[in-house]
């Protein structure tokens, strides 16, 4: 599945009104937010989870099952709005998440 687009463009309106200059080069800023989360991809397989990303780049980052130790669900105000989440996967073994699934529409079945 792909994250919500809407919370990409709402973070990017958002933070352009806030700090003014950004506001200049918010038509340069639209076409690349739509695009880069276009491009992000997130796939549950028979083995694990895998997470796919990037525009010139192509990057890619698999998580197996059995090594899985914690997976968090988050729902923020702007999640909620437009009804997905975050889930955040740890594995055994280390302080900071191994993958990180932003925007999420099927956090909770997850």
């Amino acid at each position: 599945s792909r994250p919500a687009l809407g919370n990409a463009l709402v973070r990017l309106f958002a933070l352009s009104i806030i700090v003014f200059p950004l506001l200049v080069v918010l038509p340069f800023n639209l076409p690349w937010v739509i695009v880069s989360t276009r491009r992000k991809r997130y796939f549950v397989e028979d083995d694990g989870v895998r997470m796919t990303w990037g525009v010139l780049y192509r990057s890619r980052v698999s998580v197996l099952f059995d090594r899985i130790d914690t997976a968090f669900q988050a729902q923020r105000a702007l999640n909620k709005l437009f009804s997905n989440g975050r889930v955040t996967i740890m594995t055994a073994g280390t302080s900071r998440p191994d993958l990180v699934l932003d925007d999420l529409h099927e956090f909770v079945q997850f």
